[in-house]
């Protein structure tokens, strides 16, 4: 669905709904939606140091003199053991907190199930505690959707071959060390397959817009899937627009909304 920006009447928009739209989404390869992952992986230890380990909203991984460095250190290590002898279930450790990061409401459910994972040793325990099926219905809808709405988007010319693809993943891998290899960039190559352009595409122009009342971009400093330079750039686009900073957790606003000066 394409948005007719000249025509919006809100002056009040969260980032999420029109990050990257202009250069990157239509154009680029999607990396700038990966480039607050790894602040966002730290503020999740660091949420967890600060709430502890008691209470309704207890943090497993907490331990009393241990800083949230060190929480993140012993899952680094956890993830490079797993790398070196289970491959498959690295990535799909890894990508379980990743994919949670958007969500607050759910990291005391992540952090005992990241304690129990530091426990599984044997490859069937860890594969019963972090179930994982690639064809279940859900997961296949909502990707189709993504890829379509996206691809159908795009308006740059994708030439998916190896190299090329090599190329990406070192450019992602550059943006983010826990989300550089996640599923944005598979959706490069499905959009280099995808035959279906949209009927109604925006095609500028993307800088100097004005709109019938000034924007206000609103954005937090650890959203792992709109980050706050989305923002800057949008609003950089925009004529007499503005961001606002929050210091909230998960993708655009949440509870924890708090201002920047």
């Amino acid at each position: 669905m394409a948005i007719s920006i000249q025509l919006v009447s809100e002056h009040f928009l969260p980032i999420s709904s029109i990050t990257n739209c202009v250069i990157d989404y239509y154009f680029g390869l999607g990396d700038e939606a990966i480039a607050s992952v790894d602040a966002a992986v730290a503020n999740f230890f660091q949420e967890c140091v600060a709430i502890g380990n008691s209470g309704p909203d207890a943090c497993a991984l907490a331990t009393p003199g241990e800083s949230a460095q060190d929480l993140q250190d012993q899952w680094d290590q956890y993830l490079e053991d797993m790398l070196a002898t289970d491959p498959t279930y690295w990535y799909a450790a890894k990508n379980y907190l990743v994919g949670r990061l958007g969500v607050p409401y759910m990291w005391t459910e992540v952090s005992q199930q990241i304690a129990e994972l530091y426990n599984q040793t044997e490859i069937s325990k860890r594969q019963a505690a972090v179930p994982f099926d690639p064809l279940s219905g859900p997961e296949q809808t909502e990707g189709l959707i993504v890829q379509a709405v996206s691809c159908g988007d795009y308006q740059g010319t994708i030439n998916a071959t190896v190299a090329n693809f090599e190329d990406w993943l070192e450019i992602y891998q550059s943006r983010s060390v826990y989300g550089g290899d996640g599923g944005w960039l598979g959706l490069i190559y499905q959009c280099s397959t995808w035959q279906v352009k949209a009927k109604e595409r925006f095609e500028g122009p993307y800088t100097g817009v004005i709109t019938r009342k000034p924007i206000l971009f609103v954005n937090g400093i650890f959203d792992p899937v709109t980050p706050l330079v989305s923002a800057q750039n949008s609003s950089s686009g925009f004529v007499g627009s503005g961001v606002l900073v929050s210091r909230g957790a998960g993708v655009c606003l949440t509870s924890s909304f708090l201002l920047i000066p």
